[in-house]
């Protein structure tokens, strides 16, 4: 297994930085996601890996040997694009021995290689058909069949799903993490779908115009979102975050709710986070309560998405009772202390821990009417 370092990494194209001093370090066997928005620097990052592109400074080592400048094929590794790039004119046997039968292997190496890859992949029915004759989830393993018979020291996959319909896109990620614990091959994966990354890897590397902007555990980045970009990113719906002003005591709402949270007494301007899961409709006694009024709603099947203003905002809350509010009802909304998370609004970043109350249940908010 392999380890690959990157150390101040940069890439440079004329004038317009693509990326910016990137410092990352991945385990031997590790399954990491690299996520971002289109345009992020992360495929940059993975042909920077391949060897694919030059950087412009930086180092790149393999089990601490320097390999910047090493040309790709001299650096065994496998890549995975988007487009499947399968010979229509080859079988899927062909298909899966070119880089090997390029190579100069030994033919009685390259069909053991082969077979015992498609015993791997359940592709054994199929080696004799040509692309035309798969399915695309079948295509989709012919080329990562292509990658595992060559025995990489790494895996890089660009958006390898991002062509499947949703159903086989959810199959093929539970065949890819199985197949990557059975191979225990170091691994990153490229991909703009949050929910590929989080129930694939390992890790999590979220990237943002070049930069890292957190890396850690996929619940980590969910419960505890590094800044506003993270808090925003990450979560199938968007956190709802909101200013708030500092009082004696605790924070308030542009609405004149008091939320749950004693920051130190200092200057910086606050901006409160709660996500639309961690939001009940007519909560319970534990809970910290605020006035809102609905103003649509969304049955999706298996949960609602309420809009309400609220806290001098627009909100979401997520739910996934059947009887629901309707638009133009006021409602009670609350929310577990715990939930609650506060960014700095002029650099973005979270606040640390020491700015909130260790005991805060009692900064609810008191009106009648709730």
């Amino acid at each position: 297994m392999t380890t690959i370092s990157l150390e101040g990494l940069t890439k440079t194209i004329g004038a317009q930085p693509i990326l910016r001093g990137i410092d990352l370090d991945i385990d031997a066997g590790e399954f990491v996601a690299v996520l971002g928005p289109s345009g992020c620097g992360k495929s940059s990052l993975l042909r920077l890996i391949a060897g694919l592109d030059a950087p412009t400074s930086g180092t790149i080592r393999f089990n601490g040997e320097v390999v910047t400048h090493m040309p790709p094929q001299a650096r065994n590794i496998a890549m995975v694009f988007q487009s499947y790039a399968l010979y229509p004119h080859m079988t899927v046997r062909e298909n899966m021995s070119y880089g090997l039968r390029q190579r100069k292997f030994p033919a009685s190496e390259i069909a053991a290689r082969v077979e015992k890859t498609a015993r791997i992949l359940h592709l054994e029915p199929y080696l004799d058909r040509r692309p035309k004759q798969l399915s695309g989830g079948q295509r989709q393993r012919v080329a990562m069949g292509r990658a595992i018979v060559r025995e990489p020291v790494a895996f890089l996959l660009d958006e390898p799903l991002s062509n499947l319909d949703a159903q086989l896109r959810q199959a093929m990620r539970q065949e890819i993490r199985t197949l990557q614990k059975e191979l225990e091959v170091t691994t990153l994966y490229v991909t703009h779908d949050q929910v590929e990354a989080v129930t694939m890897a390992d890790r999590v590397v979220l990237m943002n115009a070049g930069n890292i902007m957190q890396q850690g555990a996929p619940l980590e980045l969910y419960d505890r979102p590094a800044n506003l970009f993270v808090a925003r990113f990450i979560g199938t719906l968007p956190m709802n975050l909101f200013d708030v002003t500092r009082i004696e005591g605790g924070v308030r709402a542009n609405d004149g709710a008091i939320l749950g949270a004693v920051p130190r007494d200092d200057t910086k301007s606050l901006v409160a986070g709660l996500r639309p899961e961690h939001l009940s409709i007519n909560p319970g006694r534990e809970e910290e309560k605020f006035a809102a009024t609905v103003t649509a709603v969304e049955h999706l099947g298996g949960e609602v998405e309420i809009y309400a203003d609220g806290l001098g905002s627009k909100l979401c809350v997520r739910a996934f009772d059947r009887d629901v509010p309707k638009p133009g009802e006021r409602v009670v909304l609350g929310y577990e202390p715990q939930r609650l998370h506060l960014f700095d609004k002029a650099s973005g970043s979270r606040l640390p821990a020491d700015y909130y109350a260790a005991s805060i249940a009692s900064l609810i908010h008191t009106d009648t009417d709730l």
